[in-house]
């Protein structure tokens, strides 16, 4: 069971701190009426935090729900926010992505044409390194 309790979570939102619940999750204030929870863990030697959402928004209840998923993630050797980070650099897939020399390759062929010396594209290449 944790240390904090609904009734006693609005005593403390004027008063900005971080508040332990109990294993690493956290009811963070801000100040002005503003609060939201943590979890703080560690994976793969590193100290990491992440957001279960804001107060009042995400109860208690729900904030210890959600602690206790991310949790047993953590105890299994999952990093949640690892993942998180993975799932957003794997939305941009590299392949479609171009290389420097295939633009430079695309801008010289574009703009060749337009030269009026054949040095010009030589110049092109050797400046930008192919």
């Amino acid at each position: 069971m944790g240390k904090l309790n609904p009734q006693g979570l609005k005593g403390l939102i004027e008063k900005p701190d971080r508040y332990p619940d109990g294993q690493g999750l956290f009811f963070k204030t801000l100040g002005q009426g503003r609060a939201y929870w943590t979890y703080r863990y560690r994976s793969g030697g590193k100290e990491r935090e992440t957001s279960l959402g804001p107060y009042p928004e995400t109860t208690l209840e729900q904030a210890r729900i959600k602690h206790a998923e991310l949790r047993a993630m953590v105890l299994k050797g999952i990093d949640p926010v690892g993942l998180n980070q993975d799932a957003k650099t794997k939305t941009v897939d590299k392949a479609t992505v171009p290389t420097f020399g295939e633009c430079m390759n695309q801008y010289i062929a574009l703009h060749e044409t337009g030269w009026k010396n054949p040095k010009h594209r030589q110049q092109w290449v050797m400046t930008l390194g192919q």
